[in-house]
């Protein structure tokens, strides 16, 4: 991990700070509970808490200085007891800047790609960096992730699998960390020889400026659909805030899906500078789309054309989102300078993101019907999951599935909606139901549906996806959708620890063992029987 410090001035050259000048930094924190000597609490006030409110907790634990927004109360440095207040004009903005300088502008050390849209933002970078630590191999450099899984490095000499190496990444809570945890992570991300990262932006950290002084080479604007209309206010306020990436300052590449009409829009809103890319699953007006595709039942064929080439594409991959996805990473790594035939010929070898159209296996292959866990927590994301399932498989299908409580509470009729048109069997249950009550939430999604009787609901998550597997007969499909990677669930007064692929296990086993316990009676019967006829 990084370690280094600053002086005030060094920290802040623009100001004159006079007699804190020479005063060190050892850090930068925005959490006064977790202040440390010789850090700077930066008091920033917040939608729901004003961190001036902790200024006397930071200074009694250590903090070297204050940094405030300057308004009528704060200007200039005011002075408690040895430590500086310092107001600072814009502080929300100037943050990640503030934070780039103390770590060294690691953005500017590395190829830094960001991923903006509704979905796809978590399989985009960690493909991106699956592949980016594959190219690398050579070179003995490493790649990072940041993102809703957490961050981590991904190393293709480390004797770890990569795909373990991604259920090893540290966890933060949030898409996009705040502006002094995300230049900290990169910090260390490059210190561990990340030649490049690719990080998950969310529209909401490009609004509260958590990104502001990041270096991208490349955005990769994936879809915009409806979501978190509960922050943004509606859908062109929420397609502003993600083209805001489009805009970064010295970006060399755009990366644009030319299947979304929101993100073909903005083709002609790319600056000048920036060296603009569209792809298309076919499309064939983009600069990268696919000819001749072919699904198959583990994932997908077809001919890649591109201005780096024509090649064949063979996608581990199910759903024709995923393929989008998939194109995208492709010209990410290519107009960073790697040869086509030398990614696609690594793509084989790629691993879903945990969480991601996951598939639940047990390990001794004795199931009779399908799992598939998956994140898939929008309106848009869920139609996607299945239809993609629907393309590539003749089973019934079950969904368990609820909506978070406290987010957008219009895209849960849609949901409802959505699911009872491509599933043969809809259940309904609790996801992070937050402070809400989960009967009001399920009510919302059951208002989308055509025949309300049509469904079941079971608020227990665990018990409705017992249910669905054990009432699922051979060669069912069971989709269990909102939550995928998550290890928790939240409610108005606790998160529990949950996790739908542990859930869909033992449910998997519980459905085996029942099985075996009917075959057993049934031939201790049948043995009983023969027994009693010799006699």
């Amino acid at each position: 991990m990084t370690s280094q410090k600053m002086t005030l001035q060094q920290l802040m050259p623009e100001m004159n700070l006079s007699d804190a000048a020479a005063i060190d930094a050892q850090g930068i924190n925005l959490d006064s509970r977790t202040i440390k000597t010789g850090e700077v609490f930066v008091a920033l006030v917040g939608a729901k808490v004003d961190g001036r409110q902790f200024i006397a907790k930071a200074i009694e634990l250590g903090a070297a200085a204050i940094f405030v927004e300057a308004d009528k109360q704060w200007q200039g440095i005011d002075w408690i007891g040895v430590v500086p207040v310092i107001a600072i004009e814009n502080l929300a903005q100037q943050v990640s800047g503030i934070a780039g300088r103390f770590y060294s502008h690691p953005s500017q050390s590395c190829r830094l790609i960001g991923v903006t849209g509704t979905n796809g933002k978590t399989t985009c970078t960690l493909l991106i960096a699956q592949l980016a630590a594959l190219l690398a191999k050579q070179e003995k450099n490493t790649a990072g992730v940041v993102g809703t899984l957490g961050f981590g490095i991904l190393d293709a000499n480390a004797l770890a699998p990569l795909a373990q190496q991604i259920s090893a990444v540290h966890s933060t809570g949030l898409t996009t960390p705040d502006p002094i945890s995300l230049q900290k992570i990169l910090a260390d991300l490059v210190a561990q020889k990340a030649a490049t990262i690719a990080i998950e932006v969310s529209s909401h950290s490009l609004v509260l400026r958590r990104v502001a002084a990041l270096q991208f080479d490349t955005a990769i604007f994936t879809n915009l659909t409806q979501d978190h209309l509960d922050f943004h206010g509606d859908l062109a306020g929420y397609g502003k805030a993600k083209a805001q990436l489009l805009s970064q300052p010295n970006l060399k590449h755009a990366i644009v899906n030319f299947d979304d009409a929101w993100a073909k829009n903005l083709l002609q809103k790319i600056p000048e500078s920036v060296s603009a890319i569209s792809f298309s699953i076919g499309d064939s007006s983009a600069d990268v789309y696919l000819t001749g595709l072919q699904l198959t039942a583990t994932g997908a064929t077809a001919q890649l054309h591109s201005p780096w080439g024509n090649a064949d594409l063979i996608s581990p991959f199910i759903g024709k989102f995923n393929l989008s996805n998939l194109l995208a990473v492709v010209a990410a790594m290519c107009v960073g300078g790697a040869e086509l035939k030398a990614v696609l010929n690594l793509v084989p070898q790629l691993q879903a993101a945990p969480g991601r159209m996951q598939s639940v296996v047990l390990d001794d292959s004795q199931q009779d019907m399908h799992v598939v866990v998956d994140y898939a927590h929008t309106p848009d994301a869920l139609e996607n999951t299945l239809r993609a399932i629907r393309e590539h498989t003749q089973a019934r299908v079950w969904s368990v599935f609820g909506c978070g409580g406290d987010r957008d509470k219009t895209k849960r009729p849609l949901m409802g909606r959505i699911a009872e048109k491509y599933s043969d069997y809809v259940i309904i249950t609790n996801d992070n139901p937050r402070s809400e009550e989960p009967s009001a939430i399920a009510a919302d999604i059951i208002r989308g549906l055509h025949n309300a009787n049509g469904c079941l609901v079971i608020a227990d998550r665990a018990q409705a996806i017992d249910f669905a597997v054990q009432q699922a007969k051979s060669g069912d499909l069971v989709l269990i959708a909102g939550k995928g990677h998550e290890e928790y669930q939240i409610f108005a007064e606790q998160t529990l620890s949950f996790s739908d692929v542990k859930q869909a296990r033992l449910a998997l086993q519980r459905r085996i063992a029942k099985r075996d316990l009917d075959d057993f009676n049934l031939g201790d019967s049948s043995n009983h029987g023969n027994q009693q006829g010799s006699l």
